[in-house]
C-alpha cells in the first residue's frame, strides 16, 4: 500500500496593517529554550535590542530584574497578567512585581516593544502573561532543575590570588521544582488548573567572608566562611474557569507567594559588606487575586473587563548575629563589617486595579475603547542600627561618625490613576490607518505625618500637614 502526498508551502505575507512590534512566546518555546527562571525579563532579552539590569544564565538572576528597548526607561516596562497588572504599590517597572511568577501556570507570554497603540499607558515594553486554564481534558505537568558548583568553571586565576582575590562568583546550589495540574469540575461548565513552584538561586559573594577578629572594629577575612547571597521564592496558585453561557465566560485566580531573601543586601550591590553587614528580608504577606469577564456578543463585538488586587511587604531587617552592633566601613578599601549601613523597615504596599473595553472588528475595521483604573498605596519605615550612629575608619583609625535622625516613616497614596482610550485600526483598500486617542488622569497625596522622638531627636515632637496633588496631572495625546 503507498500513497504519495503533496506538500506545498508559501512565505507568509508581511503584515502591512497593524504597527505593534510584537512577539508572541508560546508554551513550546518556553519548554524548549534554556532561559533559566523563564520569567518576562529572561525571555524578553531574547528580542534583538532589548537590555536588562540584571542578566540571567541558567537560573542565577534574582527576580528584581526589568527591561527596556531603545533607550527606553526600564521603570516604564509594563507588567500584566492575563490583561491585569500585578506590580505592587510601590511603584511600575519589571522590578516591582507583587508575586515571582509561577511558570506552572503560564500558557504564553506577549511582549510588545513598538508601535504601542492608545490602550498602553506608557511606552515601555509591554508584557502580558496568558494563563493556562484546564479544560474537560485531564492534564498535568512537572518541570525541574537542578544545579551546584561541580558543574561550573573556575576563573580564579593565579593572578588574581596575587591580587589578594581568595574567590570569585560562583553557584552554590540552584533548584527549581514546579508541578502543575488541571482538569474539569463540571464537564463543559467549570474547569481549574492548579500549580506549586519552588526555586532558589544561592551564590557565592566573590572576595566576601564572615568577620572572625576578636576586636570589633578591626577586620579579618575567615576564609572558612565565605560569603552566600541566597534567594528563596515560592509560588501556589489556584484558576477556576466558569461558563456561565455561551457567551458568557467568568474566571477568577489566586497566587499567593512565599520569598526568603537573607542576604538581601547583595542583591542591591552592597558586594563590600561581610555577611553580617548585608541586611536581610523577607516577603510577608505576597499575593495576587484577580477576575476576569469576557463575552463576545456578536461575531463582531467583543466584551472584556477585570480587576486585580495585589499585595506585598517586603520588609529588612538586620542580621541575627549582627543584634544592634555598630557599622564599621573602612575608607581606603570600601569594606563594611558589624552591620547594615543601609536603612532597614517596613515597605507596606497594595494596589488595586480594574479595565473595560469593547472591540468591533470588521473586514475593514479594528476598533476598541475603553478604560483603566488603578489605586496604590505605600508605607515605608527606616531605622539604623547602633541607635542611628554609622562609624568610618581610615587605615584602622576612627575618621568620622554619622547619626541619623531615625526613626522614619513615610506614607504615600496614589489616590487614581485612570485612563480612557478609543483606537481603531482602519484599512481602506490599500491603506490602513492606524489611529487613537488616550486621556490620562493622575492624581496622589501624601497624608498627615507625625514623626516622634528618636535617638538623636529625642525632643521631635513635629506634624507634617497633608500635601494634596503630588501631583495631578491630566494628559491627553493623541497615537
Amino acid at each position: 500500500l503507498e500513497e504519495t502526498i503533496t506538500v506545498t508551502g508559501e512565505a507568509s505575507t508581511v503584515d502591512v496593517q497593524s504597527v505593534v512590534s510584537q512577539k508572541v512566546v508560546t508554551r513550546d518555546v518556553l519548554d524548549a529554550i534554556p532561559t533559566g527562571s523563564k520569567s518576562v525579563v529572561n525571555l524578553g532579552v531574547l528580542i534583538p535590542g532589548v537590555v536588562v539590569n540584571n542578566q540571567d544564565v541558567g537560573g542565577s538572576a534574582f527576580t528584581s530584574s526589568q527591561i527596556a528597548i531603545h533607550g527606553g526607561r526600564a521603570g516604564e516596562q509594563q507588567l500584566l497578567y492575563d490583561g491585569m497588572m500585578y506590580n505592587n504599590g510601590q511603584g511600575r517597572g519589571g522590578q516591582y512585581t507583587a508575586i515571582a511568577t509561577n511558570d506552572g501556570t503560564v500558557q504564553e507570554i506577549s511582549l510588545e516593544t513598538g508601535g504601542l497603540g492608545a490602550e498602553s499607558e506608557m511606552s515601555g515594553i509591554r508584557t502580558n502573561v496568558v494563563p493556562k486554564e484546564g479544560g474537560n481534558t485531564w492534564k498535568g505537568t512537572l518541570a525541574g532543575a537542578f544545579t551546584n558548583d561541580t558543574l561550573q568553571s573556575d576563573n580564579l586565576t593565579d593572578e588574581f590570588i596575587a591580587q589578594g582575590l581568595l574567590t570569585v562568583n560562583t553557584v552554590h546550589k540552584i533548584y527549581d521544582i514546579n508541578p502543575g495540574f488541571g482538569g474539569p469540575i463540571v464537564r463543559d461548565r467549570l474547569w481549574f488548573y492548579t500549580s506549586v513552584r519552588a526555586w532558589s538561586a544561592q551564590q557565592y559573594v566573590a572576595g566576601m567572608f564572615y568577620n572572625k577578629s576578636p576586636v570589633p572594629w578591626r577586620y579579618e577575612a575567615d576564609t572558612t566562611q565565605p560569603a552566600l547571597n541566597i534567594e528563596t521564592n515560592g509560588n501556589e496558585s489556584l484558576r477556576l474557569t466558569w461558563q456561565a453561557a455561551a457567551k458568557h465566560k467568568i474566571t477568577g485566580q489566586y497566587q499567593y507567594g512565599q520569598q526568603d531573601r537573607p542576604f538581601y543586601g547583595y542583591s542591591l550591590g552592597q558586594t563590600l559588606a561581610s555577611p553580617e553587614a548585608a541586611y536581610a528580608s523577607k516577603s510577608i504577606p505576597s499575593y495576587l487575586g484577580q477576575v476576569g469577564y469576557n463575552s463576545p456578543l456578536t461575531s463582531r463585538v467583543l466584551l472584556e473587563g477585570g480587576a486585580a488586587v495585589a499585595n506585598k511587604n517586603f520588609f529588612t531587617f538586620l542580621q541575627p548575629v549582627a543584634g544592634n552592633n555598630p557599622s564599621y566601613q573602612e575608607s581606603s578599601t570600601g569594606n563594611f563589617w558589624g552591620n547594615s549601613r543601609s536603612t532597614y523597615g517596613q515597605n507596606a504596599n497594595w494596589q488595586m486595579n480594574t479595565r473595560a473595553s469593547v472591540s468591533y472588528i470588521t473586514g475593514s475595521h479594528n476598533a476598541k475603547v475603553g478604560f483603566t483604573f488603578q489605586h496604590q498605596e505605600s508605607y515605608t519605615t527606616q531605622d539604623i542600627s547602633y541607635n542611628g550612629t554609622l562609624l568610618t575608619l581610615l587605615n584602622g583609625q576612627p575618621r568620622s561618625v554619622t547619626v541619623w535622625a531615625t526613626p522614619l516613616y513615610l506614607r504615600e497614596i496614589n489616590k487614581a490613576n485612570v485612563g480612557h482610550f478609543a483606537q481603531d485600526q482602519w484599512t481602506v483598500r490599500n491603506l490602513t490607518l492606524n489611529l487613537g486617542l488616550r486621556y490620562d488622569s493622575f492624581n496622589s497625596y501624601v497624608p498627615e505625618h507625625v514623626m516622634g522622638p528618636g535617638p538623636h531627636v529625642p525632643t521631635r515632637n513635629v506634624t507634617f500637614a497633608p500635601v494634596y496633588d503630588v501631583p495631578n496631572w491630566k494628559d491627553t495625546s493623541p497615537r
